[in-house]
This record gives C-alpha cells, sequence and structure tokens, in this order.
C-alpha cells in the first residue's frame, strides 16, 4: 500500500479556492480593485472635460459593474470570460469531417446480384 499513489478526486462542480462571496473570491477582489482605480480615473477625466458630474459619477459606475459582471463566477465556476473563450475555441474548431461512407450491406447485394 505504501507504495501505490492515488490521485485525489476532486468532484465536479466544486470551486478550486475559497469565496468571500458567491463567485467572487481574491482574484476577482484584486480585479474589481484595479478596474475601480481605472473608473475613477476615467471619472476625472470626464468631469475635467464635460464638468458634469452625473457623466463622470455614471461612467465610472458602468466600467465597475461591467468588470464585475465579465469577473464573477456562476455556480459552474466558469466567468462570462471564460464563456467567451470557449465560444471562440468553438469557432476556431474544424467543423467538416472529412471521411467516406460506406455502407457494408451495399457491397454485399452487388455481389449476390452478379453471382445470382
Amino acid at each position: 500500500m505504501a507504495g501505490r499513489k492515488k490521485e485525489l478526486y476532486i468532484p465536479v462542480n466544486v470551486p478550486e479556492r475559497e469565496d468571500f462571496v458567491s463567485g467572487f473570491g481574491a482574484k476577482e477582489l484584486s480585479i474589481t480593485g484595479i478596474s475601480l482605480f481605472v473608473g475613477i480615473i476615467c471619472a476625472v477625466v470626464i468631469f475635467n472635460l464635460s464638468g458634469s458630474a452625473f457623466q463622470a459619477v455614471g461612467s465610472g459606475a458602468i466600467i465597475l459593474t461591467t468588470v464585475i459582471m465579465m469577473i464573477r463566477r456562476d455556480r459552474y465556476d466558469e466567468s462570462l470570460i471564460d464563456k467567451f473563450r470557449f465560444v471562440l475555441r468553438y469557432l476556431k474548431a474544424q467543423k467538416i469531417y472529412e471521411y467516406k461512407y460506406h455502407n457494408i450491406h451495399e457491397g454485399d447485394e452487388k455481389e449476390n446480384n452478379e453471382k445470382g
């Protein structure tokens, strides 16, 4: 028994890391923090250019909510970005299967007709 090593079985749909909130862990929190910083910078630039606080806050909020929607994982541990990757991989995959159809019964009928 000491010589045999088995791989650890991890069941499907079990998250690989700890989450603060369902689908939102440390990685997602750090990405959200970076996007919050980018959103604040964009809001300041928009406020300086337009002078409208409503547009500035709205643009910052749109950036932040878009990032949260894109990185939050669902119950299958996949984010929206992962799903876009799956779609792109599917679109790039080969969809034409080159093979020749051969019916094994057709050959027998032709041989029987030639003999009989």
